[in-house]
Parts: structure tokens; C-alpha cells; sequence
């Protein structure tokens, strides 16, 4: 949760300069993974990235 007085639109940092949406995803992770990914400097672009790559392995295997 941001700070209170915080500017929503700055106060989350990225490198992604893409347009994202302004619905958040969330998933429950299994310990392990969660306890990596929480130790990752910028997790919202780690986690981004991770998501295109799978998408980008399965339309590659789904091609006809």
C-alpha cells in the first residue's frame, strides 16, 4: 500500500515504459518463490518480464 500523502503516479518505480493497466494482478506464490522474488530489486519488472517470456514460449509453440 503506498504511503499516505504519496503521489500515486510517482511513487512506484519502473523501468517499463510501456502503458500498463491500472488493475493490479495478484497471485498467491509458493513460499519459495515468493521469498526469491520479494529479494529481487525491482519485482513488478521481474515479474512482467517473466510473464511476456512464458507468453512469448507458448505462441511460439502454438504456431500452425
Amino acid at each position: 500500500m503506498a504511503r499516505k500523502g504519496g503521489n500515486p503516479d510517482t511513487y512506484y518505480k519502473s523501468n517499463y515504459k510501456g502503458k500498463v493497466s491500472k488493475k493490479a494482478v495478484a497471485v498467491k506464490l509458493p513460499l519459495e518463490i515468493e521469498e526469491f522474488v520479494r529479494s529481487l530489486p525491482n519485482q513488478s519488472d521481474w515479474i512482467r518480464e517473466a510473464i511476456a517470456e512464458k507468453i512469448e514460449r507458448e505462441q511460439g509453440n502454438c504456431q500452425h
